[in-house]
């Protein structure tokens, strides 16, 4: 009875993590139109002083394009400064941002190297922008991306905006085939999350925040999640502008994969439980809720996978039933590995790589989640 109980609670969960939720999302942005921000005008013309913040450590290879890209875009050209805070840079990074003839670029470097989170701590102290945008070295702006994100803040209620990031990929490798379905389904859930009023998420390589509204970041949490926290903790809504369009690299290697995903689970996780409050039903109930169903519970759901494999195969021999479900449990592993052996070889299949990219996640999740209750504090630099 219980291991029953165990393997129908964990599929519920499962499913509602990956596929309820988006539907619940959907049912409340049907019926519950007045509580929506979609309405929401823009003022197209609305021109603050905006920084964009470009932190890098050794990006001589991408550094000009990089700031070459953000000067191209529509933006209006007294309003506009882009700041390059090198942190300990040991290339020509430094060098090269220096020859840059524009007085609009400006470079900033720490005295000592500091990490990621503290340089861009002390650089948006020496920004001039009314509005921070952050970026890395990586991402690429298209040309209205600028203008689009901005134009947001025209309303005095948003304090923060994530523009829509997409990734490119050179390789039809079987890591970005399942990637680009799973970032596909993040884009959609976001979206809603924002024309309700309740998204608490950002991308780090393209958001925007009030200056007014930044608060000092703790080293060890990112700012794509403890920023729209901040924010919203401010008073203020975070929104998803869908047509301020970024573009970054797609991780095709198994090994950055798990890295990836396993830091970002155990930096955003303790970013999250930092601001617990927002956590509270009974004082966020908006927020609260998309927390718990965007975030909190994905990054548990490896748990919540172990309990339904070892259910399964307990109740295997219970009766015809559990035992086809063990047998589907099974070949959903053997659908991982074979993912993975085509990855190796080059090429994707759909569906199994969907499934070996979920697998590869949750392996990268649990590792986050293992740093966390060793009380692991990464403040690292992405590179």
């Amino acid at each position: 009875m219980l291991f029953e109980f165990l393997l129908s609670i964990s599929f519920l969960i499962l499913f509602y993590i990956y596929y309820g939720y988006l539907i619940v999302l959907k049912l409340i942005d049907f019926f519950y139109k007045n509580h929506s921000l979609s309405g929401v005008s823009c003022d197209g013309n609305y021109a603050p002083k905006i920084t964009v913040l470009i932190t890098a450590y050794n990006e001589e290879e991408k550094i000009l394009k990089r700031v070459e890209n953000i000067l191209q875009c529509e933006y209006f050209d007294n309003s506009l400064e882009v700041v390059v805070a090198s942190d300990g840079s040991t290339d020509g990074t430094d060098r090269i941002v220096n020859s840059i003839s524009d007085n609009r670029v400006k470079l900033f470097r720490p005295e000592t190297r500091v990490g990621k989170t503290e340089t861009q701590n002390l650089a948006i102290q020496y920004a001039n922008g009314e509005i921070i945008v952050f970026t890395d070295a990586e991402s690429k702006f298209e040309n209205n991306f600028l203008i689009n994100l901005v134009k947001k803040f025209s309303n005095s209620k948003v304090g923060c905006v994530t523009g829509s990031l997409h990734f490119t990929t050179n390789i039809d490798s079987t890591i970005s085939v399942g990637q680009g379905y799973y970032w596909s389904y993040e884009l959609k859930i976001r979206k809603i999350e924002s024309r309700l009023g309740m998204l608490a998420v950002s991308s780090g390589a393209c958001m925007a925040v009030r200056k007014s509204l930044f608060n000092k970041m703790d080293g060890a949490y990112g700012e794509d999640c403890i920023i729209p926290l901040d924010v919203i903790l401010n008073k203020h809504y975070v929104v998803h502008a869908s047509n301020a369009i970024a573009y970054d690299r797609m991780e095709c290697e198994i090994e950055t994969e798990l890295s990836t995903r396993s830091r970002m689970t155990l930096r955003n996780w303790q970013g999250t439980w930092s601001k617990k409050t927002l956590l509270n039903p009974f004082k966020f109930p908006s927020y609260s809720f998309s927390l718990w169903s965007h975030k909190i519970l994905r990054w548990l759901s490896p748990i919540f996978v172990l309990i339904l494999s070892i259910s399964a195969f307990i109740l295997s021999s219970e009766s015809i039933f559990y035992w086809y479900v063990s047998l589907a449990v099974f070949s959903f592993y053997i659908a991982g590995i074979v993912g993975w052996i085509v990855g190796i070889k080059g090429f994707s299949i759909p569906l199994v790589s969907n499934i070996y990219v979920f697998i590869l996640a949750n392996i990268g999740f649990m590792k986050g989640l293992f740093g966390v209750i060793k009380g692991k504090h990464l403040k690292i630099y992405r590179n």
